[in-house]
């Protein structure tokens, strides 16, 4: 994972002058923007898995799942990681509501290689020769999720405020009491019946920039798409995230009591719907 290349590719203005939708698949798109300003070797890659697997977004027993899942693989490459970060190189895996958001950020030379094998690792979770010690890693995670989830209601007001306002604006959002009384009976057998049928289909989206030649991106999302061989989804069969909508005219006071009694702090949030304004969507 040490680079040895270190040049700054020549700049040309047909792909560096906005992001472009690069290349398309059944199953996928590319998105991609080289750096031609800031003149460093290194890149940003980042790709998102939309799958219906496991009931992603759907259920409380999905958000409970996919973020075991999350932390367990942090745990689980903890040491691959630490050998990733001596070579100035980052990844990052973070569940969001109806996607999966893989993140990898260091120089270029070594991407290609540190993609490889950081999926290669992540997807290995599901061997039996790991049952153990992903048992160990499930028990470790899930007290400290119990924990964390427990103490989020003592943060200061204001961190709770936001959190608690997308629950209640969002509509497959779920809160942490939630997750935290159905995660203090889940077992590793669950997360097991789970991570056979997971990561087995979905759509993939993915952003490439830096020093990263076009020709190459798509190399690298060629053989990543080879590594995770999803099957195909149709959009319309993954789970639609949107905003709850209030009706005109109406509005509306929700008050939250803190947990901790002795906080004397509080917070306000104020939002407005005003829906689309003419005909520009943005």
């Amino acid at each position: 994972m040490v680079p040895k290349n270190f040049d700054i590719l020549p700049k040309n203005e047909e792909y560096s002058a906005k992001p472009i939708l690069l290349k398309q698949w059944d199953d996928t798109d590319l998105w991609y923007k080289k750096d031609d300003k800031f003149d460093r070797p290194k890149s940003e890659i980042s790709m998102k898995i939309y799958t219906n697997d496991c009931e992603l977004g759907t259920t409380l027993e999905s958000r409970v799942f996919v973020n075991l899942w999350a932390h367990i693989q942090d745990e689980f490459l903890r040491e691959f990681n630490y050998m990733a970060n001596c070579a100035n190189l980052s990844f990052q895996v973070t569940p969001m509501y109806d996607n999966i958001n893989f993140s990898w950020s260091g120089f270029n030379d070594s991407m290609p290689a540190y993609l490889e094998e950081s999926i290669q690792r992540l997807l290995s979770m599901k061997n039996e020769d790991k049952t153990d010690q992903l048992r160990e890693v499930f028990d470790q995670v899930k007290e400290k999720l119990l924990m964390d989830w427990k103490n989020f209601y003592y943060e200061q007001s204001y961190q709770q405020t936001f959190a608690l306002f997308e629950t209640l604006m969002v509509n497959v959002a779920v809160e942490q009491s939630q997750m935290r009384e159905y995660l203090e009976n889940y077992t590793f057998e669950d997360f097991q019946a789970k991570q056979k049928n997971w990561l087995m289909s979905g759509r993939q989206l993915w952003y490439v920039t830096g020093n990263f030649g076009h020709e190459q991106a798509v190399e690298l999302v060629e053989s990543t798409r080879d590594q995770f061989k999803l099957q195909s989804v149709k959009i319309e069969d993954l789970v639609d995230v949107r905003a709850i909508a209030i009706e005109d005219g109406h509005s509306f006071l929700i008050e939250r009591p803190l947990e901790d009694k002795t906080n004397e702090n509080s917070c306000i949030v104020a939002s407005y719907e005003v829906g689309v304004q003419g005909d520009e969507l943005k």
